[in-house]
């Protein structure tokens, strides 16, 4: 089923006051107070130099003046790890929150740990040219943990604590400095020794995600990155695990995961990262995908997230936030997780929903000509172009990628290559109103095709499929 320009500019004009209860066809009723808490959510800051701070101080400027309570950040706060750079993250701090003041002098609380950049950042790059800078550089690469204690404890004043635990108006925070992949050694004897609250939530905090349960590398990669925490959690289900790392975008689903407790996914402020296996992805140069694609990476840059969390008697809403191309408006509906009765954001139910949505009337694919292009490992080579509009996604959702399909005369498939959709980590007012898909006539050879692209969930269910003719 089609859809008109009218009905897709109202369905993002919708968003502004929507939210998504897991897809739940009979929400149940909430109370009308107030949120207990809130708390605001900047993970993968990645500051460096001069002005790389200006998206940090543009996000804690709209936690300040949505009055938080706290302001929760899950690691990679740098990107090299340096005491200069920590410095320049705590100094913005200061200047948004004076003496760890917000409105009125209301106390806010920073809730902080390390990430893989702290610890081992000064090993991904060059050392810097300048002096001081290459001193700091070289002292963190002979000793990544040492200097991540000494980083921390010089720029915030405070003793480096590998576990710590704060009481924010009543609710626990449990934070995990970074010192591997693998996640906090000894959470489990030390969540032990803490006095968690049964009857409300507590909150749990690391760079890495829970081994297999939201985001690209927590639910794709069995033994991967904190593959010691989820055991342990498991056992709370109360519990909320809060941690970025992955960068994915607050809009891709996946982001929230709920099963024996709740994951939640926190983006990046500094770039959001484009998933594997599509032509527009990011590939490392001379990798085999990078060689063979044939268009450029997706801007990845100008895509920045965050996340205010407000605590209810009754559930927890997060508000899914773009920082680069706006102040802070939202990306798509609220996530809103009742905290008793059903667990609405498991994948198995919520991938049986399809939510790739519907191109709009009209819709029409354009396809060619030939053309003499180059590939992104600049390789000159003939391109054929196919051009189509984006698809609206259902209300509160947005689309993930696309599937373009070349198919011969006798029905088998040529070729078919996955679009991660530009710019859906932005406001859907600012999301591209087209796409393009490119091939090589290495892929498609001489014959005549037809061509077919289908939207595609966060799950992979796609939808009604846009068709040309023979090309």
């Amino acid at each position: 089923m089609g859809m008109n320009r009218r009905d897709f500019i109202k369905s993002g004009a919708r968003l502004c006051g929507a939210s998504l209860i897991g897809g739940l066809s009979a929400p149940p009723l909430f109370g009308a107070e107030g949120p207990k808490l809130v708390v605001g959510i900047v993970s993968d800051i990645h500051v460096t130099g001069p002005g790389t701070e200006a998206p940090l101080r543009k996000i804690l400027n709209y936690f300040k003046s949505r009055d938080v309570d706290a302001v929760l950040m899950p690691g990679d706060l740098t990107d090299h790890g340096i005491l200069d750079e920590m410095q320049r993250v705590r100094r913005t701090w200061d200047e948004v929150f004076p003496d760890g003041c917000g409105l009125n002098g209301k106390p806010v609380m920073r809730l902080a740990v390390s990430g893989n950049h702290e610890f081992e950042g000064s090993k991904y790059y060059g050392i810097p040219k300048d002096p001081v800078l290459a001193e700091q550089a070289k002292a963190a690469r002979a000793d990544p943990l040492g200097n991540e204690k000494s980083v921390w404890e010089k720029a915030w004043g405070e003793s480096y604590e590998r576990l710590k635990t704060w009481n924010v108006k009543g609710y626990v925070f449990v934070g995990a400095h970074f010192e591997g992949y693998g996640g906090a050694e000894g959470l489990d004897s030390y969540l032990k020794g803490v006095a968690l609250p049964k009857d409300r939530p507590f909150f749990y905090f690391e760079h890495m995600q829970p081994n297999m349960t939201c985001g690209s590398y927590g639910a794709k990669k069995p033994g991967f990155a904190g593959r010691n925490t989820r055991p342990v959690l498991n056992a709370y289900p109360n519990a909320v695990a809060l941690a970025g790392h992955t960068h994915d975008s607050l809009t891709f689903e996946q982001s929230i995961w709920q099963d024996e407790f709740l994951s939640v996914n926190c983006s990046s402020a500094h770039f959001i990262s484009s998933p594997d296996g599509r032509e527009n992805s990011f590939y490392h140069p001379g990798t085999p995908r990078y060689m063979t694609s044939q268009m450029p990476i997706t801007d990845m840059w100008g895509m920045k997230n965050a996340l205010v969390m407000n605590v209810f008697d009754d559930r927890i809403v997060f508000e899914r936030r773009e920082f680069c191309r706006a102040d802070g408006e939202r990306l798509a509906a609220d996530w809103v997780v009742p905290l008793s009765g059903k667990k609405v954001y498991g994948f198995e139910d919520r991938a049986k929903v399809n939510r790739a949505g519907a191109f709009p009337n009209g819709s029409k694919l354009t396809v060619g000509p030939w053309k003499t292009g180059k590939s992104r490992a600049k390789v000159e080579t003939e391109q054929l172009t196919v051009g189509f509009p984006v698809a609206v996604a259902p209300e509160g959702y947005r689309v993930f990628d696309y599937a373009v399909t070349a198919i011969a005369a006798d029905g088998s498939v040529k070729c078919r290559k996955l679009v991660y959709n530009n710019h859906c980590a932005v406001p859907l007012a600012d999301e591209d109103k087209t796409m393009t898909c490119v091939f090589s006539r290495a892929e498609l050879g001489t014959e005549l095709l037809r061509f077919e692209v289908r939207a595609r969930d966060s799950f992979g269910n796609e939808s009604v499929p846009l068709v040309s003719g023979n090309d």
